[in-house]
């Protein structure tokens, strides 16, 4: 209902009553997290999926979602936490790096982000952080290398991260772009996003145009 459908009523409907007959069911309340996150509700979303992790404190989808709501609400400390013991629980597991990387970029450790990027197992996703990583450390040439080789391989499959390089070197214009074609593939990286995308976008009329588009409230 949600990654495709952008149908955000009919899954706020489906999720109350599922949570009716299980309020205690982890998974569900990971998903009704994930929904109040794509919807802009972020305490929320960190409430349930709180709750979620208490009940099931080894899910590494909780562990995630975890750390990505207090990565996007600036608490580095819990963000930080929580994708370690995703880690630790799960060394193998795809994205894991790549979301540490992005703690280190928010406390302005480019170089120790890039460490983790080189970590990271999944080839989109370390050619993202390569994106990310050398151009906050300043080294273009090897930046747009990593931007050409993530559209040139990836731009059917992660629109929505290279719109996300644009914003973080400031070409607003080149993110919106990218933006459109996320909306054209129904990229679910724009439904479980978009609502926290980059700040640096968030104040120009082509993001609430969007949010509009997709249904979801300003």
């Amino acid at each position: 209902k949600v990654e495709y459908d952008w149908d955000w009523k009919g899954a706020e409907e489906s999720l109350k009553a599922a949570l009716a007959l299980g309020p205690g069911n982890a998974a569900v309340l990971w998903r009704a997290a994930l929904l109040a996150r794509a919807l802009g509700r972020p305490e929320e979303s960190m409430t349930l999926v709180r709750k979620a992790a208490a009940i099931d404190p080894l899910s590494g989808d909780t562990l995630y979602l975890l750390g990505w709501n207090a990565l996007s609400v600036g608490d580095l400390d819990e963000a930080e936490a929580a994708f370690r013991k995703q880690r630790e629980l799960y060394p193998a597991q795809d994205g894991v790096a790549v979301n540490l990387g992005l703690v280190d970029l928010a406390r302005s450790r480019p170089q120790a982000a890039l460490e983790e990027f080189q970590r990271e197992n999944h080839p989109t996703w370390r050619r993202y952080g390569f994106a990310l990583a050398y151009d906050a450390l300043g080294r273009r040439k090897e930046a747009d290398a990593a931007l050409a080789e993530l559209i040139e391989k990836d731009h059917t499959t992660a629109a929505c991260q290279i719109a996300e390089v644009y914003a973080a070197r400031g070409d607003a214009d080149k993110a919106f772009d990218w933006l459109e074609r996320a909306y054209a593939q129904r990229d679910p990286g724009l439904a479980w996003g978009l609502k926290s995308f980059s700040a640096s976008l968030r104040g120009d009329p082509r993001y609430e145009a969007l949010l509009k588009r997709m249904g979801l409230p300003s």
